[in-house]
């Protein structure tokens, strides 16, 4: 048999999503809005937040289909989400916006990202709240 650690298991496999929308709940104001890709619904619910654009979910074929992309890089260039949790590579998210901070949690990068600007205007009390769900503020 397996000595397993039942604590473990649940913080890696059933946390991410909690400590996520957690930390967007810290971090933001009533006016902020998220944007996910491909899918991540729990976030809006957790986090207490707006979605960003007439899409709850964008899937990676999307962005091919320019009826479907232009309108989000069209709303990345005018009034860019607060948050962005983005489930792929750091390209996909540097080809909407280079003004995000990439959020570390457990020395590991994270899909979650956040305006800088909004990142450094972070109070002791919200940073505090990211650190009690394990997230470093480098």
């Amino acid at each position: 048999f397996i000595t397993r650690d039942i604590d473990h298991d649940y913080y890696i496999n059933y946390s991410q999503f909690y400590a996520f929308g957690e930390a967007i709940k810290a971090m933001r104001e009533s006016e902020d809005t998220l944007f996910v890709i491909p899918d991540a619904y729990l976030l809006y619910y957790q986090g207490n937040v707006k979605n960003d654009n007439k899409m709850l979910f964008f899937y990676s074929w999307m962005s091919l289909v320019w009826e479907l992309n232009d309108p989000v890089v069209e709303k990345f260039k005018t009034d860019p989400p607060a948050f962005f949790y983005c489930d792929c590579d750091e390209k996909t998210v540097y080809s909407y916006s280079d003004a995000y901070y990439q959020l570390i949690r457990d020395g590991s990068k994270t899909p979650l990202w956040v305006l800088k600007d909004k990142f450094a205007s972070l109070n002791e009390e919200q940073k505090n709240k990211l650190r009690f769900f394990h997230f470093q503020l480098e």
